[in-house]
């Protein structure tokens, strides 16, 4: 009686071990993969209502409050879905792996490509401010130059004025050193420094011919969609400066044709920059004269046309522009000529933004 009795027993575990190795386990792992389809499909719903909701064509608060209703659905139905996924993989050594391997990889390429084409508004919006203040370091320069050769005098200009007219640039960049990104600290400080060599060099025509029209490169890494951003409006830019530039020779009006040579030749030496950065053994860049360089690095190739133009083109453009201004500013016989010419060149090099110009 005993025997059968623990005979009976011991049929009845083998029968409760078999069905926890057969029929269990499937059900087992179908109520497993319902754990995981549950949430995926409230991700799914969640990310359609999104997408309807920030792109619909006349948003109102009512969309705006969808938009936030589906968006944190969408945030914790996707936490949920990877809490779900972690749990069933967690019991599957292999899948595991495979699992991180996929998010090493989908780290690694969302890292590539935020290097390449993510954009820094601060390093966007910055950048055309410093180059405003080196237009003023420019123009002071060219009045240096002036007094110092006789060629292209403002009247009644002074190495005071020169002195003066550079520590007020000088105090201007000060009060945003600050908030100058740390990828444009050295583009940002260069420019400072050589503000300081003007300043010093007012002191005597002999300290003056020691200031160097020839700054070192300075290196600033930028994401070819930074690049863009920053080369996009520059063609309108450009363009702009010819009617400054018409109005002042229609009047003989150096000091106008002065910033219009300081703002070409700005912008024309930050594209100079981003051609050199492409160019191996280039020490410095020689301008007369030279007022800064930039090298603008991690950007394989710039070749875009759009409807600022393409890079090299528009550098081309640049060129004539600003030499031609400052032989005016100089007194140069053919520059009104050469400024002409210049416009003419650039219709024919990017007939897109020139055409009417």
């Amino acid at each position: 009686m005993l025997n059968d009795k623990k005979k009976e027993e011991k049929g009845s575990k083998m029968s409760e071990a078999l069905r926890s190795l057969v029929k269990p386990k499937g059900d087992e792992e179908a109520a497993e993969k319902k754990k995981l389809i549950k949430p995926f499909v409230f991700l799914i719903v969640a990310f359609v209502g999104f997408m309807l909701a920030i792109t619909h064509p006349a948003p109102n608060d009512t969309v705006y409050f969808f938009q936030i209703l589906f968006g944190a659905a969408m945030f914790g139905s996707g936490l949920w879905f990877f809490i779900a996924v972690l749990e069933y993989i967690r019991k599957r050594p292999k899948l595991a792996g495979l699992f991180l391997l996929f998010l090493a990889v989908t780290a690694f390429v969302y890292l590539y490509q935020s290097r390449k084409t993510g954009v820094d508004e601060d390093v966007v919006m910055t950048v055309p401010i410093i180059q405003d203040h080196l237009v003023e370091l420019v123009v002071a320069k060219t009045i240096g130059n002036g007094i110092s050769t006789g060629k292209g005098i403002q009247p009644g200009a002074s190495w005071a004025d020169v002195a003066y007219r550079v520590t007020k640039t000088l105090e201007r960049m000060d009060a945003m050193s600050s908030d100058v990104p740390d990828r444009l600290d050295e583009y940002f400080d260069i420019g400072k420094s050589w503000g300081q060599q003007i300043v010093a060099g007012t002191k005597s025509r002999q300290v003056w011919a020691q200031v160097s029209n020839d700054l070192k490169i300075v290196s600033v890494n930028l994401t070819e969609a930074e690049a863009e951003a920053l080369l996009e409006p520059m063609a309108g830019k450009i363009a702009e400066l010819k009617a400054f530039g018409d109005a002042a020779i229609a009047r003989g009006d150096r000091e106008t044709m002065r910033y219009v040579f300081a703002r070409a030749f700005v912008m024309g030496s930050w594209l100079d920059g981003i051609q050199i950065a492409r160019t191996d053994g280039v020490d410095g860049l020689a301008f007369i004269p030279s007022a800064h360089a930039v090298t603008v690095t991690r950007v394989p190739y710039i070749g875009w046309c759009k409807r600022g133009g393409c890079r090299s083109q528009l550098r081309r453009v640049t060129q004539g522009v600003y030499k031609s201004a400052y032989n005016y500013v100089a007194g140069e016989p053919e520059a009104t000529t050469e400024w002409r010419d210049a416009w003419t060149n650039a219709a024919d090099i990017m007939p897109g933004p020139f055409a009417e110009a």
